[in-house]
């Protein structure tokens, strides 16, 4: 849209071959993308290497042509006879981090993990200060906020639950600018200081969730791992199998189509799987919110100490 040259170079290739979006994805982002980016390139005054930034490869529902669209990539980034970068965002699915994995993809991948060590609470605190204050300064329940509003602990608390993640902070503003409500008490209910209003406040990440359980294959007692590992943060892999009566290595395959919402991490010589979001701690134990897949707080207690009795009795 604002380089004509590349538009009228696109459009003169379609022009030429009107089968163009018939043929293989390879094809295609060669002669739609990476030839007119050439053309362009040489006739630069400065030569400043193109970025094509690929967003959500996760969404792709369809895990053949996550793979074909990888390929794409990689040919286009290894044959390519001008510098190019392409930029890959996605959720670690484990099909996504094995095709990164892969050998071919050593030399040309670096990985960027947006976890604790971007100090990414320090980018949603600014977030959500910014959006109270637009919040304060012009819902139209403005003057009925109490001063002070929100306070540091309430703060304090959102970022705890937000585990470092974008998408619940956003989640929570959305929620609180409803110009039906007040804000201030929209915000209790997310805390669970009052009982939530009619509208859910966490439908997306619900439904962000949901999508991930549906798509284990053993969900119960994929959701089993994960009730256990909330409760016992820190157990070994080797402990959960013990408890689960699992064959060695079978609680890290239940959980890698679970990658988004738990890491394994190498501590001491022993796995030990972390929750990547301590808001889905909140979901799981919630029935209106997880429903079928939802775990009752007290009684999965209940069943871990009756089956470790039963454990050291027999």
């Amino acid at each position: 849209m604002i380089n004509p040259g590349l538009k009228k170079a696109i459009s003169d290739f379609i022009d030429y071959d009107p089968l163009i979006f018939t043929r293989s994805l390879r094809t295609q982002l060669s002669s739609l993308v990476i030839d007119p980016l050439l053309a362009n390139y040489n006739n630069m005054p400065e030569k400043v290497p193109p970025l094509i930034v690929l967003d959500g490869l996760d969404e792709c529902l369809d895990q053949a042509s996550q793979r074909d669209i990888l390929d794409a990539c990689l040919f286009v980034v290894t044959s390519s006879s001008f510098p190019i970068r392409i930029l890959v965002c996605s959720r670690p699915e484990s099909n996504i981090t094995s095709s990164f994995g892969a050998l071919r993809m050593n030399a040309t991948v670096f990985k960027v993990f947006l976890g604790d060590g971007y100090s990414p609470d320090d980018d949603i605190r600014l977030y959500l200060c910014d959006h109270f204050q637009e919040i304060r300064d012009g819902h139209i329940f403005k003057t009925s906020i109490p001063l002070g509003w929100p306070s540091e602990e309430q703060i304090s608390q959102l970022l705890y639950k937000a585990s470092g993640q974008f998408i619940y902070a956003s989640t929570v503003i959305w929620y609180l600018k409803s110009p039906r409500h007040r804000p201030h008490q929209r915000l209790e209910a997310v805390l669970g200081l009052r009982p939530p209003f009619k509208d859910l406040p966490f439908a997306e990440l619900d439904a962000l969730y949901t999508h991930l359980l549906e798509n284990t294959d053993d969900l119960t007692l994929a959701i089993d791992l994960l009730a256990f590992i909330i409760l016992y943060p820190g157990v070994f892999l080797t402990e959960m199998e013990q408890f689960f009566q699992l064959e060695a290595g079978e609680v890290e395959v239940v959980l890698s189509d679970l990658s988004s919402i738990v890491r394994i991490e190498n501590s001491y010589d022993e796995l030990v799987a972390r929750l990547l979001h301590k808001s889905f701690e909140d979901f799981i134990f919630d029935t209106h919110r997880s429903r079928h897949f939802s775990r009752d707080y007290a009684e999965t207690r209940a069943l871990h100490i009756h089956r470790l009795i039963d454990m050291f009795s027999g």
